[in-house]
């Protein structure tokens, strides 16, 4: 196996998947790892859901509040915290913009729940699009009028 120093992907080069309101430039991908640069403007972020992969945020830039299992946390720059795989969360952005690096173990379906959202959204407010490339990627959302 060879290993490399230099870095494979920067965050600007790639092209990012537009999920909602949100841009995930997906950095690393494979070895049962991925990582994504995640950028989203204030008040976005996903309603309470799961899914059978773990997932970490590690902020960047602004300020992210957190709920994973019932508890609460508000996430400053160089802040982290891991949500195990098929715990209810979501996360809003509090300031005006923010930034962070999301990482999710494989097998599960990050890349390909993103990707599915990007493919197949007519933009930023195409609901039906969401729910049902949830429904392709097992990602539960605790309200049932999602689906």
């Amino acid at each position: 196996m060879s290993t490399s120093l230099q870095p494979k992907r920067r965050a600007d080069d790639v092209t990012a998947l537009r999920v909602m309101t949100e841009e995930m430039r997906p950095l690393l991908v494979g070895d049962g790892y991925q990582m994504f640069d995640v950028r989203a403007p204030k008040s976005s972020g996903p309603p309470p859901h799961q899914h059978p992969w773990d997932e970490s945020y590690v902020v960047l830039e602004g300020e992210l509040w957190v709920s994973r299992g019932g508890e609460e946390a508000t996430l400053q720059v160089g802040e982290a915290i891991r949500v195990p795989a098929g715990v209810v969360h979501a996360y809003r952005v509090l300031s005006d913009g923010a930034r962070w690096i999301t990482t999710s173990s494989c097998p599960g379906g990050a890349l390909d729940f993103f990707s599915d959202v990007d493919e197949t959204s007519n933009g930023p407010g195409d609901v039906k699009a969401l729910i049902e490339a949830a429904k392709r990627n097992s990602v539960r959302f605790a309200d049932p009028a999602l689906g």
